[in-house]
Parts: C-alpha cells; structure tokens; sequence
C-alpha cells in the first residue's frame, strides 16, 4: 500500500507484467522445472496458510552493541539504523539471498542491488543456487551471478567485500555451499528478514521483523528510512511489487 501511494505510476505500469509472471510461473510448474522447494529447509518459513496464522506475533529485532568480530559469536549485531550513515562511504558489497530464491528473495535482493548501484557502490548480487526462470524477466537479472555456476569468481568477489548483505534468510546453511565462503569473510554481514529465530551473533548489523510481509517491504523501509526514497525508480519498485506479491499470495496473507 505504502509502495502504491508513493509511486501509483510505478505500480499501474507493471501489472500487465505481473500477469504474465503468473502465466509464466504456471508454466514452469506444469513442466516439472527446478523450482524453489518451500520445504527443504526446516528454518524456511514458507508453511501451509493454516500454519501462517497460528505462528506467534512476535517481533524479533535488532540486538544492540558492538558489530561481531569472525572469530567471535558473543557479539550481537547492531540495529539497521547504525548503518545508514555508512551508505555515505564507497564500499563493495555482496548481496545474497537463501537457495533457490523465490520471488521475495530476488525481488529484495535486486531492488537493493538497484538502490546501492545509484549511490555509487560497487554491488554484486550472487545467488547460491539457480532461480526459477519464470523470474528471469525482472530488471537486472542478467548481472546475478550463480554460486554453483562461477565459484571462483564469486568466491572472490565475497572475499573481496566490505559488506555482505544477507536477504530473506536469517541462518547461513540456507546459502547451501556459498556458507563456509560467507563465514570466512572478513567482510561485516548484513540481515534483513522476517523470518523467526534468526542466527543473530552472525551478523555485524541487521534487522528482523517477523511482522512484516515480506523482505521486499524491509528494502522498501530500508531505502525510505535512510533519507533516499528519492532514489525508488522502476526497476526498484517493480522488483520490490513483485516479492511483495509472491510472499503474500497475491496480497491473500499477511506474511
């Protein structure tokens, strides 16, 4: 709704896309292809709609203090807020999302992708795993680099980073074999999810909201909390409508 009343263009403008994501989505599913599983990860909180209004309301949230040094796990994380002054500094960063991405996890991950790139960072968004091709038509599909496709040079651009930001995940088993080249990176994680009982002493900032719809809707206050919803375009609100969409069932659920 917040996204609807900001930028109404935006959203009228990829409906007609949006209907053909669906068409598309029905066609993969109908041909058997690779797609996300919702149940192969025990931390993974896609459940059946019966199990979605019986999980608790709670709110779990950033944890104060110092960001957490590699080799120790007592730190918890900063608030996400303790971040933003940081989006001033040129920095490269690594964005990754949870094995085979769904909707909400490639929307969010490349509408950050899309709002780091216009402040001038240097921004690459590595999936561990492929994606369902029914999402291969969002803007900036084409620069996400696959794990298991180019793990020297994605081994290296996580290496390399001063940040990783973790998207739509909260454990990093979830990232499959991109986790032990996470863990040994000296680079500050990141999380933004809405997922329960996140591992926090993993990451140097982040938040966690179970409250929320979607990871997408964190990256839309994300980008409005830190002083640049100047900065949402099309590309960005297109991807954040669609993980809005597929992670409330075509807006059917809450979370």
């Amino acid at each position: 709704v917040r996204l609807a009343h900001r930028h109404p263009a935006a959203v009228v403008a990829i409906g007609d896309r949006l209907g053909r994501f669906d068409a598309l989505r029905q066609r993969d599913l109908d041909q058997n292809h690779d797609l996300p599983s919702q149940h192969a990860d025990p931390h993974h909180r896609h459940q059946d709609h019966q199990q979605r209004d019986q999980r608790p309301a709670q709110v779990e949230r950033q944890v104060f203090g110092e960001p957490h040094r590699q080799d120790d796990r007592r730190q918890p994380m900063q608030p996400i807020d303790q971040f933003f002054p940081l989006l001033k500094q040129p920095f490269k960063a690594v964005i990754t999302a949870h094995q085979k991405p769904d909707g909400d996890a490639m929307g969010s991950s490349l509408a950050l992708f899309h709002f780091l790139k216009q402040l001038g960072h240097d921004v690459t968004f590595i999936s561990p795993t492929n994606w369902a091709q029914f999402l291969a038509w969002m803007p900036g599909t084409d620069q996400v680099i696959d794990f298991e496709q180019h793990r020297e040079a994605a081994t290296q651009l996580v290496n390399e980073a001063d940040y990783v930001f973790c998207l739509d995940f909260n454990i990093l088993h979830r990232t499959k074999h991109l986790e032990p080249i996470i863990k040994e990176s000296k680079a500050i994680k990141i999380l933004i999810d809405h997922h329960q009982q996140p591992d926090t002493p993993s990451f140097g900032y982040g938040i966690s909201d179970v409250k929320m719809s979607s990871t997408c809707e964190m990256i839309y206050d994300f980008i409005v909390q830190s002083g640049h919803s100047n900065l949402i375009n099309m590309d960005i609100a297109t991807c954040l409508y669609t993980g809005l969409m597929t992670d409330t069932g075509s807006f059917r659920f809450p979370s």
